[in-house]
């Protein structure tokens, strides 16, 4: 064992995650918030492209994520959740210079849109290393015995920056231009990276380790739970601004922020429940939920009402990962953690990248109400999946 991993076995674990972890991670994950609702407007508003090619745009930055979950769970089971974190928020900060030259008015629309495309390949590739790091290395300040804890706190940070950071990127877009919405971008990641150079590394156990397609072997069950409760929030982030602007309705702005209320909600008071009593009945009723809050946007007649519906998504949605991630974690060795939780979250990947494009075509053939009814379908199946999964464990 190398000195670096020695001095960290020595160390003891905390109460509660480490503050320097989940600050990182707020400020790392403000640079996910800040273009949400900023992008599906200038790609189809501005630049004049269509519902679909929206859709590609925001999924396309999962399919990077996915595609280098695998290397973000070595980086993080071999060097630490800290390096792994570190090289993501580098990454977005690059991320965010190519949305700013997308934003150049003199470009041609198909250039500007070629830069969007690789900002967001480029932002995808960032995230999986900065997501994976911060999650694992939070789960290590911790120990196992509090991975649901943890994993509450952390989503908390992703969504309070998800929460935070959707309204700030819709008000610099409308008052000042896509330049300063993208300069955001730049920003948040610069602050994380230095926020988290100088909090304390914490390193997953040593021992072997497994190669990655075996892990996912081991946790797909729980990661296709994840994918399905991943695809109503897809259709939140993707198409809310254009639903909502569709009935002329000035609220999108604030559908992030509902649902994160909902979200954080949750998470600080029930937090403790997958731990406590087991995940998949907690996922269970949590995807229940989130169904009735994909449902009440489907039909919503006014803009309160799809507002409310966001917060019931969020209500639903809080406690899906840490719920299903506890069980996910139980099924690998100590040392493969950092790469359990990459292919866990490479799941949501999968839901955002093919959902994107796939609730783009849904949107264009029967409206954007319609993408949510998808989201309640997907919602009740992953319910049922975990009541089953439930059962086999039994």
């Amino acid at each position: 064992m190398s000195s670096v991993a020695t001095a960290q076995a020595s160390q003891t674990h905390l109460p509660r995650p480490a503050l320097g972890v989940i600050a990182a991670l707020f400020c790392g994950y403000l640079a996910v918030g800040l273009p949400l609702p900023v992008i599906p407007l200038f790609v189809h508003g501005h630049l004049g492209f269509s519902n679909l090619v929206v859709g590609v745009v925001i999924g396309i930055q999962f399919l990077a994520t996915v595609l280098t979950r695998g290397y973000a769970g070595r980086v993080t089971d071999q060097l630490g959740g800290k390096r792994s974190a570190l090289q993501g928020a580098v990454i977005q900060l690059f991320a965010g210079v190519l949305y700013l030259c997308a934003a150049i008015p003199s470009l041609p629309a198909q250039t500007s849109l070629t830069l969007i495309v690789l900002g967001r390949l480029t932002a995808g590739f960032g995230e999986s290393q900065f997501v994976t790091g911060c999650v694992s290395w939070s789960i290590a300040s911790v120990g196992p015995t509090r991975a649901g804890m943890s994993m509450s706190w952390t989503g908390i940070a992703m969504f309070a920056a998800l929460s935070i950071g959707a309204p700030v990127g819709m008000a610099l877009y409308q008052l000042y231009g896509l330049q300063a919405a993208m300069m955001a971008c730049i920003a948040a990641p610069a602050l994380s990276a230095f926020i988290a150079s100088r909090a304390t590394s914490y390193l997953s156990p040593g021992g072997v380790r497994l190669p990655f397609y075996k892990v996912i072997g081991r946790i797909w069950r729980e990661g296709l739970g994840l994918m399905l409760q991943g695809v109503g929030l897809s259709g939140l982030t993707a198409f809310a601004s254009l639903y909502f602007a569709a009935h002329h309705w000035n609220s999108a702005g604030l559908v992030m922020t509902a649902f994160g209320i909902g979200f954080i909600l949750v998470r600080l008071v029930l937090g403790h429940l997958p731990d406590l009593v087991g995940g998949y009945r907690v996922a269970m009723w949590s995807l229940l939920v989130e169904a009735l809050g994909q449902a009440m946007l489907w039909f919503a007649p006014t803009a309160w009402f799809a507002l409310a519906g966001a917060l019931v998504t969020g209500l639903g949605c809080a406690l899906i990962f840490p719920a299903l991630g506890v069980e996910a974690l139980k099924r690998v060795p100590p040392a493969n953690r950092g790469s359990a939780m990459g292919a866990f979250v490479a799941f949501l990947d999968i839901a955002y990248g093919i959902s994107g494009p796939a609730a783009g075509f849904i949107a264009g053939q029967f409206g954007y109400a319609s993408v949510y009814l998808f989201g309640t379908a997907c919602a009740l199946l992953g319910a049922l999946l975990a009541l089953l999964s439930r059962s086999v464990q039994s």
